[in-house]
């Protein structure tokens, strides 16, 4: 009786298992590679939505945006535009911050965006209100219920524009100062008291003489003894007359124009000519006896070749030279139109938005140069 071999399963599974975790390591990176395609399309749309909002104006909205393509793709570059927006939203603090990140985590900015980030902390921290805190037993500084440090005598905390609620402590959380106060821009605030007499509780402290009273809702950044105007969606100057905020466009259609102008004259002067030699043509044809049909089948054009080759060619020049006369005068009229309508109806550039930055442009965080252009290149 034969005896048969029974041979082990152990390396056919070993080879299935090696196939198997192959094919479950490729879904796994298939899968990562579509959530990260969708996360950077994603950061894409929110991009762009900010571009779209910054141009019409609303440097909030854009910021917001800007912020949520941060948090989906995290670019250097990206905290420019937010830097930018914060600036133009009347947030010092945060656009000083974002300009300090920008240039903390890009490995390497170019001049000109190195340039523009530390113009642009110098413009922010001109603008940034700050609460000096001269109380020698102090340990801490609440703003809105985030906590900074201090070292008693000469503690600086810098603090966003607009109403804030404070309250100075030292030790074991005893409260030596509290209140509600409306930082203005650039506002140096000193707070000094008794250690032995702390306030316990709430006192609202006046507005310094002469401090405009900001409200909550987002403005453009101006000069301190400015009006602050509200920085929303699209809007428009005071006047019709005031600078669009995309002056392009103006000079595309006033070129449009310009060109259509001087096309329009020289054709006509063309057609003129061209109707002249006409003229003296005919008048040489009937001065050797030929009628007004000398040229045509009932003619003898034979009789008057060259005389009526010249006719021809005049009249053919005639038409030609009023037909396009007529377009390039039709192209002044439309281009000088739309470059006068863009600048007196278009929207305005916002009032206080110029920051006295050299504003370049970005690459933006999908590696495309991108454009933003309300009072410059962004």
């Amino acid at each position: 009786m034969m005896m048969r071999t029974r041979h082990s399963l152990k390396p056919f599974a070993a080879v299935l298992s090696l196939m198997l975790g192959a094919g479950s390591g490729q879904a796994q990176a298939q899968a990562a590679a579509d959530a990260s395609t969708a996360t950077t399309n994603a950061a894409r749309a929110r991009f762009q939505e900010g571009v779209d909002l910054f141009d019409r104006g609303d440097f909030e909205g854009a910021r917001v945006s800007f912020l949520q393509a941060l948090s989906l793709k995290r670019h250097p570059s990206v905290l420019l535009n937010i830097a930018q927006c914060a600036l133009r939203s009347n947030r010092p603090l945060e656009a000083k911050r974002s300009f300090e990140a920008f240039l903390a985590e890009s490995a390497s900015p170019s001049p000109t965006q190195r340039d523009e980030a530390r113009r642009g902390i110098e413009a922010a921290a001109a603008k940034v209100p700050r609460i000096v805190v001269e109380i020698a037993s102090a340990r801490r500084l609440v703003i809105d219920n985030v906590a900074s440090p201090v070292s008693g005598r000469g503690g600086v905390v810098e603090v966003e524009v607009g109403p804030r609620h404070f309250s100075v402590e030292g030790e074991a959380g005893t409260v030596l100062r509290e209140g509600d106060r409306v930082f203005a821009s650039g506002e140096r605030f000193e707070l000094r008291v008794a250690d032995s007499s702390p306030v316990v509780a709430p006192v609202l402290l006046p507005v310094a003489s002469g401090a405009p009273v900001l409200s909550l809702a987002p403005v453009a950044s101006g000069p301190a003894d400015s009006p602050v105007k509200s920085a929303t969606a699209g809007s428009f100057g005071s006047s019709i007359f005031d600078e669009p905020a995309q002056l392009a466009p103006v000079y595309v259609g006033l070129g449009v124009g310009a060109v259509g102008t001087v096309g329009a004259v020289v054709f006509f002067l063309a057609k003129q000519q061209a109707a002249t030699h006409a003229t003296e043509a005919e008048a040489l044809i009937v001065s050797r006896g030929g009628g007004p049909g000398a040229c045509g089948s009932s003619g003898n054009p034979a009789q008057f070749g060259t005389l009526c080759s010249s006719l021809r060619e005049n009249y053919n020049a005639v038409d030609t030279d009023a037909l396009l006369g007529n377009i390039s005068l039709g192209a002044a009229i439309a281009g000088t139109a739309f470059g006068t309508g863009w600048y007196l109806f278009a929207p305005k550039k916002v009032p206080g938005a110029e920051t006295g930055l050299v504003v370049a442009p970005h690459l933006d965080l999908f590696g495309r140069d991108k454009i933003l252009g309300v009072v410059g290149y962004f």
